[in-house]
């Protein structure tokens, strides 16, 4: 049975939350960052303990990035034409895509920063999170420093076995065993009032790239939300990726619908 409200992806989930003060915020949409040509400029990523970049073979001689912490420092030798480059921030395991223009002569501030919605907006007393404030506070609870970390009011933790579910159709006809091309790990999961949200540990076990689609996985889910929905073949390390989903019942019950 489908999912009884649209699924979407992670990046897509959150736009109604409250965001960061920041120049840009990462949404999932391509942020273009401008460069003028032989000037360095920074690049801030709130929140962000470390970053790294990578980059095209096409930019490997137009573009240097060194990164300290949060800050990362761009600096073009040459023109660029909107060439793309993916910024990986820790921790909260996004990948941004930015799109790089330089020019001579622009005129931009020496400093840009991209942000990430906000995971702590309040709710009102006795009011459920929203879903999305709901599975971004599901991977701060993963992936964050403890410091880092928040509790919600009335959102409590949830038995689920550490033992995979069959949480795909078969979505890859071209790859066999279909059923057992993604394994799909419980590693968490929470209840609230109403509904359980699950945090999935999502595998690629085949040779090839495969890209996932939140329309073919099986059972009664609110939302379901990918970290990164393209996994590179097996023993690749972005072969893996995390999912978030959110049900009515728990989610043995929900996988089963």
């Amino acid at each position: 049975m489908r999912s009884c409200l649209t699924i979407s992806a992670l990046t897509a989930v959150f736009l109604c939350v409250p965001v960061s003060a920041a120049d840009f915020v990462w949404t999932g949409d391509p942020i273009q960052i401008q460069l003028n040509v032989g000037v360095e400029r920074r690049v801030v990523i709130t929140g962000a303990d470390e970053i790294r970049v990578g980059m095209p073979a096409t930019l490997q001689d137009a573009l240097t990035a060194n990164s300290i912490g949060n800050s990362l420092w761009l600096t073009a030798s040459a023109p660029i034409d909107h060439e793309r480059i993916l910024i990986s921030a820790q921790p909260h395991r996004d990948l941004i895509v930015a799109h790089i223009l330089a020019l001579p002569d622009l005129e931009i501030e020496p400093t840009v920063s991209i942000g990430f919605p906000d995971i702590t907006a309040p709710t009102s007393a006795g009011e459920s999170p929203g879903f999305a404030a709901l599975t971004r506070w599901t991977i701060q609870q993963l992936y964050a420093p403890q410091r880092l970390r928040t509790e919600i009011p009335g959102v409590t933790r949830a038995a689920v076995a550490d033992s995979p579910m069959r949480l795909f159709r078969c979505a890859f006809p071209a790859l066999t065993p279909c059923p057992t091309v993604v394994r799909a790990t419980p590693v968490g999961s929470w209840r609230t009032v109403a509904h359980y949200v699950t945090a999935f540990h999502l595998e690629n076990t085949s040779n090839q790239p495969i890209i996932l689609d939140p329309r073919d996985i099986r059972g009664r889910w609110r939302t379901a939300a990918f970290v990164r929905s393209r996994l590179l073949a097996a023993g690749d390390p972005l072969a893996t990726t995390t999912a978030v989903l959110i049900s009515d019942t728990h989610p043995t019950d929900a996988v089963e619908q």
